[in-house]
């Protein structure tokens, strides 16, 4: 049976709270190359423009999920994401901001844009 990824982070909780040891250290292994997995294919997808997978990508990186907390890669999908109207997105963008400085803003933008010019090259060489 695939659990899905989501609920794996309240498997392992369940576990800790339990005190299942070597349950715990299964579900730490299946759920690190799930995220694996999951992240190559989420990744995958959101570099195609596929904006919930842009939002998904932001909220990771924004807590930290399954990779490094990094807010200026989470403000760049967020963009990306609400430039689509991924409304979840639209949300997030003005809180992110709050706590990022005006260089990490600029950064971000500049890397939205670098993405975008990216993808404009990879759809004109199809």
């Amino acid at each position: 049976m695939k659990i899905p990824r989501l609920m794996l982070p309240s498997l392992i909780l369940a576990a800790t709270l339990l005190g299942c040891g070597t349950v715990l250290a299964q579900q730490k292994t299946v759920l690190k190359e799930t995220e694996m997995k999951d992240l190559a294919e989420l990744r995958a997808r959101a570099d195609q423009g596929d904006a919930d997978a842009q939002y998904i990508l932001g909220l990771m990186y924004d807590r930290g999920l399954g990779v490094a907390k990094d807010e200026v890669e989470a403000v760049k999908w967020y963009l990306l994401a609400g430039a689509q109207g991924n409304e979840w997105a639209k949300t997030a963008i003005p809180i992110i901001e709050k706590v990022l400085t005006p260089a990490q803003r600029a950064e971000g933008r500049k890397r939205v844009s670098e993405f975008n010019e990216q993808l404009a090259k990879k759809r004109e060489g199809r």
